[in-house]
């Protein structure tokens, strides 16, 4: 995926506050969407960057005048090394998750009120290697109304580089 794609897939006015935030990428791998989401944010903001591939987190980067903070540990079985913060990113992560009403509540316990979620994922429901725990756009739908989020809202969507289902980007505001 180009670095522009990736702005296409993710921009959305609430990452752009206007004034700094904090957030937190789950499962960045080598920061990929970690940069695109650091362009969008305000300067000085803070973003934590975490992923279980110590390899992986070395080489993430973010845009000037954006503060990043790098982690290696496993995110779902992990505690966070945050406190509460203004946005958590899940690019292509939480299908990884195998017990996803557990690690919502997770995820809830460190988001501001307003706060949002950012994913980006496979729309399907058929699992794979590469995907284990697929969660299509509607099943995300029913998960975030069931822990209390107020607005669910698809960004875009693109046709993944594998060609076996879209690619969605969804912001879940608290």
């Amino acid at each position: 995926m180009k670095f522009t794609d990736g702005i296409k897939l993710i921009s959305h006015p609430a990452l752009q506050p206007g004034k700094p935030t904090q957030w937190a990428d789950l499962g960045c791998g080598a920061g990929f969407f970690t940069n695109v989401l650091s362009s969008l944010l305000a300067k000085a903001s803070t973003i934590y960057a975490i992923d279980e591939d110590a390899a992986a987190v070395k080489k993430v980067k973010v845009a000037e005048g954006v503060y990043l903070n790098t982690y290696t540990s496993n995110f779902i079985q992990s505690p966070f090394p945050f406190g509460v913060i203004d946005g958590i990113m899940l690019a292509n992560a939480l299908h990884y998750v195998r017990d996803k009403n557990n690690f919502t509540q997770k995820l809830k316990l460190h988001l501001a009120p307003g706060a949002v979620l950012l994913l980006v994922e496979y729309d399907t429901t058929n699992s794979n290697a590469w995907v284990p725990y697929p969660i299509s756009f509607s099943v995300l739908k029913e998960l975030c109304l069931q822990h209390g989020f107020t607005s669910i809202e698809k960004i875009n969507q693109m046709p993944s580089a594998f060609g076996r289902s879209n690619m969605y980007a969804a912001l879940v505001t608290l």
